[in-house]
């Protein structure tokens, strides 16, 4: 279904560009959009804590933590019809989470600190609203995929029992949900506003707690923050 949904996205985006290349000498509506944005970030690894399946498994054998990350990018929206449009770009989302191990029946005790970097590529149909003064409108819903490349430096503090082997799987994607809005212009054309995405993606961390016996484990994040628009 994720592979059928890839290329459902991709076409858009095709045909989005030949459209735009089509109409572009046309009319002013068709200009490419391009912003840039900054702002935090909240998420990053998605951690199993339901081990009611798991029966040699104390239940607070491990907890998480995650500090509020950051994240930068750069898009560009490909107008298709009726005011939408396509986008896509590339976005660095970086974030803290620190993994707390007290599961003496499994001799894993300790803490584990993540650093994740994670570079994306967003691919999105963009719904406009309010299109009085902006041909995209001035409220947006974004509906589309993320594909994620993930890094992850790991480092761990052990108190006299090991920490778990892990493993990192760098490629990752899923769903992703977001808005956007830009109520200010100013007299060049360009426009300031802000965004908020979601998104839930596949994992990129294994561990013996994080096993494909158990469903939760994946990626997920929450952004936020300041775009401009040319």
């Amino acid at each position: 279904m994720k592979q059928n949904f890839t290329k459902f996205l991709l076409f858009l985006l095709l045909t989005g560009c030949a459209v735009s290349n089509q109409s572009a000498d046309r009319t002013q509506n068709h200009k490419l959009v391009y912003t840039v944005n900054a702002g935090s970030n909240n998420g990053g690894i998605v951690e199993n804590t339901d081990f009611s399946t798991a029966t040699t498994i104390p239940v607070d054998a491990v907890t998480g933590a995650t500090k509020t990350g950051f994240n930068i990018g750069g898009h560009v929206a490909v107008p298709i019809i009726w005011g939408n449009a396509v986008e896509s770009g590339l976005d660095v989302m970086v974030n803290n989470q620190t993994f707390k191990y007290a599961d003496s029946v499994n001799e894993f005790v300790g803490n584990r600190n993540i650093w994740t970097t994670q570079l994306m590529v967003p691919v999105t149909w963009n719904f406009g609203f309010f299109k009085k003064s902006d041909p995209l409108g001035i409220f947006k819903i974004k509906l589309g995929w993320v594909f994620q490349f993930s890094m992850l430096n790991v480092k761990d503090s052990k108190y006299q029992l090991p920490l778990p082997e892990y493993f990192v799987s760098h490629f990752s994607s899923g769903p992703t949900l977001g808005i956007s809005i830009t109520p200010f212009t100013f007299n060049n054309g360009s426009k300031l506003g802000f965004y908020f995405d979601g998104y839930r993606g596949s994992k990129i961390y294994d561990d013996f707690y994080n096993s494909d016996f158990f469903k939760m484990p994946g990626t997920s994040y929450m952004k936020y923050g300041i775009l401009y628009q040319f």
